[in-house]
């Protein structure tokens, strides 16, 4: 049995409700926000353990209770408004999600990588082989931007980058 079937059946997931799943617009809007990081896997250390926030059967849940509680507190002219605006959110909180699960294998990936963290300021020592532009130091917004492997909206990254900085300094 292949694992995704086995972790399917040990989280309770059905093949008809994975069948549902797949005829809904919001859960394909999902897949392919999570893309990206699909893309990742296997070509650095850094992605090192990326794989287990992406197949774990609640991202997408959690994704979608954060989407529906922002939904549910705004007012909308008409349900299409409100729709567009959920595939919105989808796009927007599958990238912060995956960051939030992910960020402190991230910042022990980058560690034993040789990155060095300075609470203080908010600063990532860069080791040689992944210095970009010369840069020695970036903060945690420079690493979403200079060293992640995702192409990001501004808020976004600066969103991301805030996820990163604060599990920082919780491990430090």
């Amino acid at each position: 049995m292949n694992e995704i079937k086995r972790m399917q059946e040990l989280a309770g997931i059905s093949e008809i409700k994975i069948k549902n799943k797949m005829d809904d617009p919001l859960y394909i809007t999902f897949l392919e926000s999570k893309e990206p990081y699909d893309e990742l896997l296997g070509t650095n250390p850094i992605y090192n353990g990326l794989d287990q926030v992406l197949e774990d059967p609640e991202l997408f849940d959690n994704v979608m209770e954060i989407v529906n509680d922002i939904i549910d507190g705004d007012d909308y002219d008409d349900d299409e408004e409100k729709e567009e605006s959920r595939m919105s959110y989808v796009i927007d909180f599958t990238d912060r999600t995956i960051m939030s699960m992910f960020a402190p294998q991230l910042i022990q990936n980058l560690l034993d990588l040789g990155f060095t963290y300075d609470s203080d300021q908010d600063s990532w020592i860069i080791p040689q082989q992944y210095q970009v532009k010369r840069r020695s130091n970036l903060t945690s917004y420079g690493i979403i931007w200079d060293i992640w492997g995702v192409d990001y909206d501004t808020s976004v990254r600066e969103s991301i980058g805030d996820i990163l900085r604060d599990a920082a300094e919780e491990l430090s």
